[in-house]
């Protein structure tokens, strides 16, 4: 374990300002920095891509064809949703928050396939 100076630790995400103890990324928690425990950001982000993958297969049987049939319909999906989320018509809160998190959503499964 380590001490930071604040509470966003190597998740880089919100913190409170006080400092906060959390795995050290530089052992990953052995407590030997030449003997690494699981590289946690390494473990996370091939987690997102095996769910990215697995909800892009899930669309497409949801529609009966295999992914790599619908890749070009999904990334047009995200492009108007992109464009959607830059609107200016007067829509329900959160519509353009949503409109780029969908795409983003769909360009992240599109990668992953």
């Amino acid at each position: 374990m380590i001490h930071y100076g604040h509470g966003s630790t190597w998740r880089g995400g919100m913190g409170p300002a006080s400092g906060a103890w959390d795995v050290c990324d530089v052992c990953w928690g052995t407590g030997d920095e030449h003997r690494h425990g699981v590289d946690l950001r390494k473990q996370r982000d091939e987690e997102d891509q095996r769910v990215a993958k697995r909800a892009a297969v899930l669309l497409a049987e949801s529609v009966g064809v295999p992914m790599y049939v619908t890749q070009p319909a999904i990334n047009a999906i995200a492009d108007e949703l992109g464009r959607l989320s830059r609107g200016r018509k007067d829509r329900p809160r959160f519509f353009y928050d949503l409109c780029a998190s969908l795409a983003r959503t769909l360009r992240a499964m599109g990668k992953a396939s």
